[in-house]
């Protein structure tokens, strides 16, 4: 009698826990909704977040939560406490420094070596002092000095013979330009990263670093399940381990991780490299030495952070610039006419100051920026206070992003938005141009605005002009397109763009 009077007392406490735990959901759940039931959006995203993660698990979250702003508008709650949004003023608050905004849990993902690089940091100061200590480093006048760009023509030169070599050997003029890029900015990154004497030597045929390249793209194919279900994500990892009876196809981040761990010992044994060469690490060294408390650890999670971000930003942004000037020949050709009249260097390519003030080039990467945008806009912030945005409250510690996508397709600031126009730019009046700028981020916006637009911007106009002063291209399948995966660095689908060349006459 006894052990049955345990066994019902034992059922009656499960089920008043049961029922206080389901009444625990319903009471929560319906807190969520009355919060936030002046926001719209899909039902589904008011009641769980795993509906929105449904769409990040199908690479699709950047372009379906843009569809839901042109459904629902300029505000939209994608998830219980979370808010996308797509109206200028709000971004612009979002960003700025005076709203001091902390990042959100979402840059976990991106810790290395157990510290915080820049982009991962999250709170608004230790951001603001971290970016204090090499925000000089990647200025415009920096980065445009012989020492940097000198280095970085001669793998535009580099680049060019190795297409010249893939026109040869395809027999056809059809050559795959994307993994080309990808060892162009990879090449470029690690330049900049350990200085041109340690940097790596992919577009020169290092198979090794060829290799991890084409891995890490496939790996970031796999993200959005690592981040959202690690554990599935393991059982994954471990039935291709034994199907393919190795560790491989998934080890790419390790791999990377241990490349660039053996190319600082590389570089900071080499003492060349603190004379003779301006880099990040040399750069973080000299601060190191003159008194600044920075551990190994940040160091490390810095290289390894411009390493993912430096060459996934250019190879995508560049394959894209590519694409869409193949995809259009009035504007090929314009940019052609623009680029002869430039005079030349010694190396054969234009002068790199005039060259930037070129306004077609400009106009038509402008145009490629804001139609494929370079990363997934989960450029998530916590609200810090309560914000109103006209008849839009939004309560204190909701995680806000802004979409890209809907602020670079909006139709009330882009005429006919989903058509690469570079006349919008270059015909603009200085108030429209004012007009259209605010509603473009492709590199962010305000005090966390990447840090390396100019480098990027430096590496693509020069080979957009490479490219273009010699050869035609169009696309292999005239009117394809290249859609975009929702992955972190908004990868082409197919993780290829295949040109076809033709030698200008």
């Amino acid at each position: 009698m006894p052990l049955i009077m345990s066994i019902t007392s034992s059922g009656t406490i499960f089920v008043l826990l049961t029922l206080l735990s389901l009444a625990a959901v319903v009471i929560l759940s319906t807190y969520r909704l009355i919060k936030y039931r002046h926001i719209p959006g899909p039902l589904l995203c008011r009641i769980s977040h795993h509906y929105v993660t449904l769409f990040d698990l199908l690479r699709q979250r950047p372009q379906t939560v843009a569809k839901w702003h042109r459904q629902y508008g300029p505000f939209v709650q994608i998830a219980p406490g979370q808010v996308s949004i797509s109206d200028v003023t709000a971004m612009r608050e979002l960003y700025s420094s005076s709203a001091r905004n902390p990042k959100s849990g979402y840059f976990d993902n991106f810790l290395y070596h157990n510290a915080r690089a820049i982009f991962a940091e999250k709170e608004y100061l230790g951001h603001r002092e971290k970016r204090g200590l090499v925000s000089s480093f990647f200025q415009a006048t920096s980065v445009y000095k012989p020492d940097i760009q000198q280095p970085l023509r001669d793998r535009v030169l580099a680049a060019m013979m190795r297409i010249e070599e893939n026109i040869v050997t395809s027999g056809q003029g059809v050559v795959d330009v994307m993994p080309i890029i990808n060892h162009y900015a990879w090449d470029n990154t690690t330049s900049l990263v350990f200085g041109p004497c340690h940097s790596s030597q992919a577009l020169q045929g290092d198979e090794n670093d060829r290799n991890l390249l084409a891995r890490l793209k496939n790996s970031e194919m796999w993200g959005a399940v690592k981040n959202n279900l690690p554990i599935v994500f393991s059982g994954i990892k471990l039935a291709v381990a034994v199907y393919t009876r190795s560790t491989k196809y998934f080890s790419a981040e390790d791999d990377l991780d241990k490349w660039a761990m053996q190319r600082l010992y590389k570089t900071t044994s080499d003492p060349k490299s603190s004379q003779d060469e301006r880099s990040i690490v040399q750069l973080i060294q000299h601060l190191r030495h003159n008194g600044r408390p920075l551990s190994d650890s940040y160091l490390e999670s810095e290289i390894i952070d411009n390493l993912y971000a430096g060459q996934a930003t250019v190879t995508v942004a560049l394959t894209y610039a590519v694409y869409h000037l193949s995809r259009n020949p009035y504007w090929q050709s314009m940019v052609q006419r623009e680029l002869d009249g430039l005079p030349r260097d010694a190396d054969g390519l234009p002068n790199w100051t005039l060259l930037n003030k070129a306004p077609i080039l400009e106009a038509c990467i402008r145009e490629s920026y804001r139609l494929n945008p370079v990363a997934s806009g989960r450029a998530e912030r916590v609200l810090a206070r309560d914000s109103r945005y006209g008849d839009i409250f939004i309560p204190q510690n909701t995680i806000v992003s802004a979409s890209t996508i809907a602020l670079h397709l909006d139709p009330q600031v882009w005429l006919n938005p989903r058509e690469f126009n570079p006349r919008r730019w270059l015909d603009a009046t200085p108030d429209e141009i004012l007009r259209l700028e605010r509603s473009f981020i492709p590199f962010g916006y305000g005090a966390r605005l990447c840090l390396g637009k100019a480098f990027a911007n430096l590496q693509i106009k020069m080979f957009v002009a490479a490219i273009y002063s010699k050869d035609n291209t169009g696309l292999e399948i005239p009117g394809q397109t290249m859609e975009q995966w929702g992955t972190q660095d908004a990868l082409p689908k197919g993780l290829k763009c295949r040109l076809r060349f033709e030698e200008r006459k």
